[in-house]
């Protein structure tokens, strides 16, 4: 084809690779380093994501979106879950206000899956647990993790006419029962 190949910001045009991997530009490549192997990219001689050949992705850094971005593992059965795992903390936050802002903060919905129509099956469960303390032969044993459920503190207000608002809601309910027909 005529004019295809990697153009490069000098304008130049490459059509063929002649050196064949690594694709190169300055400190910045993308290679695949043996036959059927691992594919990496290289930013700066410095961050690399690599693509393995298992389908995982290591990247160096964060993901971030100016969308929405969305992981979505429904359509691969029923045994597939997400996992997340730390070395330590995850923290899962919606988006904080500026001040003059019109916009609540954002919210975090966590929902368990429904039952199919028809089945007798349950529906999804949400657990939240915290971490057991560790067993000790030396001491005393570690205490475990806390859970804290609490409503948000409602905002001050500043003006003769103007009144705070009332702190959030904490509400919990069981399920009802289903009906006998």
């Amino acid at each position: 084809r005529a004019n295809s190949g990697i153009k490069f910001p000098d304008g130049s045009i490459q059509t063929t690779a002649a050196a064949g991997l690594p694709l190169a530009n300055g400190n910045s490549n993308f290679n695949i380093a043996t036959a059927n192997g691992n594919a990496t990219v290289t930013t700066a001689g410095a961050q690399t994501w690599t693509f393995d050949t298992t389908g995982n992705v290591t990247i160096p850094g964060s993901i971030i979106g100016t969308t929405t971005i969305e992981i979505d593992n429904r359509a691969t059965g029923n045994g597939a879950d997400i996992n997340l795992y730390s070395a330590d903390d995850i923290l899962i936050q919606a988006r904080d206000r500026d001040i003059g802002s019109t916009s609540e903060g954002g919210d975090i919905n966590i929902y368990a899956g429904d039952s199919a129509e028809d089945s007798d099956t349950s529906g999804g469960d949400i657990n939240i647990e915290a971490g057991r303390g560790g067993a000790s032969n030396l001491d005393f044993g570690g205490s475990g993790g806390f859970v804290s459920v609490s409503a948000g503190q409602g905002g001050a207000a500043v003006g003769a006419n103007i009144s705070a608002r009332s702190g959030g809601s904490l509400t919990l309910n069981a399920g009802d029962a289903g009906a006998n027909n």
